[in-house]
């Protein structure tokens, strides 16, 4: 192939195009944010941006988060938005600091076979690196509110004695936890157990 085609080859609109639509296409690192849980059911996005692109990012401070894309900065405060998802991870909004005093964002939902069990790294959500606190936290379904994974709050909202016995040791484990290492196996385990005091109908 000559240099002279190569080079109307790069050129050409046609060219161009399928580039471009590669990478949007490719762009494994979107995220999307979500006004409430009957918009994020329905797919209905409220903002969007390819986190991978230059000059696109999502900045978390005490209070609100800011969604910078193509020069321009967008304020959602805390509590305007039921939550954002980047690529299959979801981050849902967890309070107003009523529930966890000064914990208070978008944790992470990281498993949801059983309850939904969620993690927040207080400090790290807010620009503060280094050593930060991970706090467990679990909802019934992407609905009911989030609350702090301890026995005494799932005493209340699971009134069943022998799965509360049952998993007294694991919460206790998880609760004790103050590293930024995720006990996911401690996870997994206590939805195991839920899954076997209530098994799916």
């Amino acid at each position: 192939m000559s240099l002279l085609f190569r080079f109307l080859l790069v050129l050409s609109p046609a060219f161009i195009f399928a580039q471009g639509h590669e990478k949007e296409i490719d762009c494994v690192n979107n995220i999307k944010l979500y006004k409430s849980y009957e918009d994020y059911s329905k797919g209905k996005v409220l903002d969007s941006a390819c986190l991978s692109k230059q000059g696109n990012e999502l900045e978390k401070y005490w209070g609100r988060i800011v969604l910078k894309k193509e020069k321009e900065k967008k304020k959602y405060n805390h509590g305007s938005l039921w939550g954002y998802q980047i690529g299959e991870t979801l981050y849902r909004y967890s309070d107003d600091g009523k529930t966890f005093k000064i914990v208070y964002g978008y944790p992470e939902l990281v498993d949801s076979d059983g309850l939904f069990i969620y993690i927040f790294r207080e400090g790290y959500n807010y620009g503060i690196r280094g050593t930060y606190k991970i706090h467990y936290q679990y909802s019934k379904d992407l609905e009911s509110p989030i609350k702090e994974l301890t026995i005494s709050n799932l005493a209340k909202d699971i009134q069943n004695a022998d799965f509360i016995a049952d998993v007294k040791a694991i919460v206790e484990d998880l609760s004790k936890n103050k590293s930024s290492t995720i006990k996911q196996n401690a996870i997994t385990e206590f939805n195991t157990k839920y899954r076997t005091h209530f098994p799916k109908k």
